[in-house]
């Protein structure tokens, strides 16, 4: 009998030891999935002389701009390297060459999902070669395509959603129509700015709070953007400048950088053309920073 007793307890201490293990297991197993599907990496992609930046959540690859064609290979490898085969959805934030070169390209060859344009951009450059193999590539292979404006939201998966700060009218000039965007993930911040010009940096800061942890530099560093009053509003932590090597235009631009440096310290100012890829890995509670 007291036999029995002992071998009942030991029994009991077994089960209830498995059923500890198995609880232990079911929740950091559903941990692990929770911190992968709350993680989100940004990648600075090195792509030469333009700008092209991939957003990604754990369900949704998001393409900013894809580089002048002349440095496709650069885009490609990337790409292939991470295994990226399917892009969700590529943001243009304007039709300059350095920006929409290769989504005829990625249309071709990857499947791409939607592309989304700047309502008040898509049409300018129209009879540029660029612009052209674009709306060739969104006709013939039936590409979705959306067009957005200031106040418009971008899902980026994994419930987070970018707003769209700018154009909010028909400028003149390609680059003021640019997309400008702010994408917010727990404590940490982003803003996009590809290539508008310190006339639009002010009326940004006079309708919007643009603070943000991690800025991409306007326009490559050129002089006509990143004013002292929209950096000191931004007050980032860190910021981005994508460029090429020894590119044409000298950018980024000594004046630019004059003022960029008085508001971004030179371990937190990252160059495409020196730095490589630029990754930023955020799980919401920290904010990592590499260089690929």
């Amino acid at each position: 009998m007291i036999q029995n007793d002992i071998s009942n307890k030991i029994k009991n201490i077994m089960a209830i030891s498995l059923i500890g293990i198995l609880l232990f297991c079911i929740s950091f197993s559903y941990q692990i999935q929770v911190n992968a599907s709350s993680l989100l990496k940004v990648y600075f992609i090195d792509v030469g002389q333009g700008s092209a930046i991939l957003v990604q959540s754990n369900d949704k690859n998001t393409l900013i701009d894809t580089g002048d064609e002349k440095y496709y290979n650069k885009l490609d490898a990337f790409l292939s390297n991470n295994q990226i085969n399917s892009i969700d959805q590529i943001v243009l934030t304007h039709n300059d060459p350095d920006h929409v070169g290769n989504v005829d390209r990625l249309i071709k060859t990857r499947k791409v999902g939607t592309v989304i344009q700047s309502k008040y951009g898509y049409k300018k450059n129209a009879s540029t070669k660029d612009v052209k193999e674009l709306n060739a590539a969104v006709s013939k292979y039936h590409t979705k395509t959306v067009k957005v404006k200031k106040g418009n939201k971008i899902d980026f998966g994994c419930g987070m959603k970018g707003e769209v700060l700018s154009p909010w009218k028909n400028y003149k000039k390609v680059n003021q129509t640019s997309l400008v965007i702010k994408l917010i993930y727990k404590k940490y911040s982003y803003l996009f700015t590809g290539d508008i010009y310190s006339s639009n940096e002010k009326e940004l800061i006079k309708k919007y709070n643009v603070k943000s942890t991690v800025l991409q530099i306007p326009h490559h560093g050129s002089y006509t953007s990143s004013s002292e009053a929209f950096l000191k509003k931004v007050n980032a932590k860190y910021a981005v400048i994508s460029c090429g090597k020894n590119n044409p235009y000298n950018h980024p631009r000594p004046e630019a950088m004059k003022r960029i440096k008085k508001y971004i310290s030179n371990k937190n100012l990252y160059r495409t053309d020196q730095d490589g890829t630029i990754l930023f890995i955020n799980d919401g509670k920290k904010l990592i920073v590499k260089k690929e």
